[in-house]
């Protein structure tokens, strides 16, 4: 009769959800961790909707790996357009945050460039509704 209740027990071990490895964190969610989507070996995904920010800023937001702020990107807040949604992708191995929004801009060097990557050093973007991929 041993046997019994160490096979349940090792299909409950079996069968527990894993946890997630990286989290959103922003003003949308009062900086709490949310799971983000793991769509590919290290790509996350997360669709987020942004009002006017909070006490201390506008709307902005951060990823974190473990939910506990040991280890987050990028190293300052993303800012974001307020009164918009967003779907964000992350890239685990580079830390950097993608968008499929084919209008957006990066501000880099004070030149405006098209693209949809966003660097890790805490760029501004922003899509609007009409955007591919939203």
């Amino acid at each position: 009769m041993r046997t019994l209740p160490t096979l349940i027990a090792g299909a409950v071990l079996i069968s527990a959800p894993a946890l997630a490895d990286w989290h959103f964190r922003g003003t949308p969610n009062q900086w709490n961790a949310a799971a983000m989507t793991q769509i590919a070996t290290t790509h996350y995904q997360t669709c987020q909707t942004f009002l006017q920010g909070d006490a201390t800023g506008g709307p902005r937001f951060k990823i974190d790996r473990y939910g506990d702020w040991q280890e987050s990107y990028p190293a300052g807040d993303y800012t974001v357009g307020g009164d918009q949604s967003y779907r964000i992708d992350f890239d685990s191995d580079s830390q950097t945050i993608l968008t499929p929004c084919g209008q957006l801009r990066q501000l880099v060097s004070g030149a405006e460039l098209p693209g949809a990557v966003l660097s890790r050093y805490g760029k501004s973007m922003g899509c609007s509704a009409n955007d591919p991929g939203r």
